[in-house]
Formats: C-alpha cells, sequence, structure tokens
C-alpha cells in the first residue's frame, strides 16, 4: 500500500499539478481585458515566416535535449525501484526532506515559469510596436531621410539601444517606441492619450516614464553626434504610440 501511494504521489501528483497550473495560469491571462492598440495589419519583415519555424525549431530541439538528458536518469530510476524494499518503507524526517525539497524545486520551476510568461508577453507587445512604428517610418527613406532601427548603445558602462534614429535635412530624430494596451472601456477615448509637456496621460494611468526616456537618449545621441561629427547637431525626442 505504501509503495503505490509514493509510486503515484512521485509520478502523477507533480505532472497533474502543473497542468492545472499552467492552465490556470492561461485562464487568468485571458481575464485581461486590456485591448492591444495595433489594429492596422503590420508587414511582414524579410524572412519573418523562416523566424517563426526557426522559433519552433528551437523549442523543439530544447524538448529533444531536455528528453536525451533525463532518458539515462529516470530508466535508472526505474530500474532501482524494483530493488526497493517498499514494505518497509515509514513515513519519518528523510521522507519529509524529500518533499520539502520535491515542493522546493517545483515552486522555483513554477515562479521561473510563471516570470517568463509575462515577460514574453511584454516582450512580444513592444516587438509588434516596434514594428509597427518602423513600417509608420518607412516611407521618409523615400524622401532623403535615411531611418534605422534598433542602433546599440552603451554608457557609463551599460548598454541600451535607440528604437529608431531618422536623419532628417535639418534634424535628427531619436524615436522611442512604447506599447500600451488599452484599458476595458470601449469608445473612442479609450485610445485617447494626452501629453501635458511632462507626462503622457492615459485614460487609466499616468507617467513620465516614456518621456524621460526619450530626451535622455537624445541627450545621449547629441554627445555621441557631436563627438563623431566635430560639430553640433539636433536632435529631436520623439516619443511613438503605435495604435493612440
Amino acid at each position: 500500500m505504501m509503495a503505490n501511494v509514493v509510486l503515484i504521489a512521485a509520478i502523477f501528483v507533480p505532472g497533474l499539478l502543473m497542468v492545472g497550473l499552467v492552465l490556470g495560469y492561461r485562464a487568468w491571462l485571458r481575464r485581461d481585458s486590456r485591448r492591444s492598440p495595433l489594429v492596422e495589419r503590420q508587414h511582414h519583415t524579410p524572412g519573418q515566416q523562416l523566424i517563426a519555424g526557426l522559433q519552433d525549431h528551437d523549442d523543439e530541439i530544447g524538448v529533444g535535449l531536455m528528453l536525451m538528458m533525463l532518458a539515462a536518469p529516470i530508466s535508472l530510476l526505474a530500474w532501482a525501484l524494483r530493488f526497493v524494499p517498499w514494505s518497509q518503507l515509514r513515513m519519518g524526517w528523510d521522507m519529509l526532506l524529500f518533499a520539502f525539497c520535491a515542493v522546493l524545486i517545483f515552486g522555483y520551476g513554477w515562479r521561473h515559469f510563471s516570470r517568463h510568461v509575462r515577460l514574453r508577453r511584454l516582450v512580444q507587445d513592444g516587438l509588434a510596436g516596434e514594428r509597427m512604428t518602423a513600417q509608420q517610418l518607412a516611407p521618409l527613406s523615400a524622401e532623403g531621410c535615411p531611418v534605422f532601427h534598433d542602433v546599440p548603445a552603451s554608457a557609463a558602462g551599460r548598454t541600451f539601444n535607440l528604437d529608431h534614429v531618422v536623419i532628417g535635412p535639418s534634424a535628427v530624430f531619436v524615436v522611442e517606441t512604447k506599447s500600451r494596451r488599452k484599458p476595458p472601456i470601449k469608445g473612442k477615448e479609450s485610445a485617447q492619450v494626452a501629453f501635458d509637456g511632462a507626462a503622457l496621460r492615459f485614460p487609466d494611468h499616468v507617467t513620465r516614464e516614456p518621456i524621460e526616456q526619450a530626451r535622455a537618449l537624445a541627450r545621449w545621441l547629441t554627445d555621441y553626434l557631436r563627438g563623431a561629427a566635430g560639430e553640433p547637431v539636433t536632435v529631436v525626442p520623439v516619443v511613438a504610440l503605435p495604435g493612440w
């Protein structure tokens, strides 16, 4: 009886708990009624379908590697279980320690999973916003204004990027894209944002961070271009809010 209880608890309970938590977490994410502000169809970037295929294959490669790594330990454990004197098993501190370690490792895995699911969603929204901004800036190239995207930069030992840089005839524009979901309310007001000179006023919150970040990037680019060109260059900070 003890053997059956231990085997069921060790094999089936973690799997069932994992499936339940994942399904529950996905249902909780779907309860977020905020909507994407992007309604215009995005153009495909070169090789976009191939990039998506690469990601799928990367995921499957990870599954294959995990199976190869676990094949020997799991098979060895299954073989060793044949020699366990199940009738002599007694609940003691060692079993409680095992259970504690199992719960601890499972909890860490769940925390890691849920954190990266949330971060992946933010990155996905940010990527869609940057692509939409790039799509809107693309016609400027035909007007003689070169447009650069995801420009790498560094300062004070840290690295960052400039989402978009547009070189105009009389100024350079550094464009910082921010992706913000619309609140659940319907109507035109749900997609309106006001700028009071210092902060962005969305329907459900107020923030200064995008404005301050764009201005900081403009200052950095001003210093960089002055050093590279040997003369002052006007850099104008811009905040892009696709869909708003």
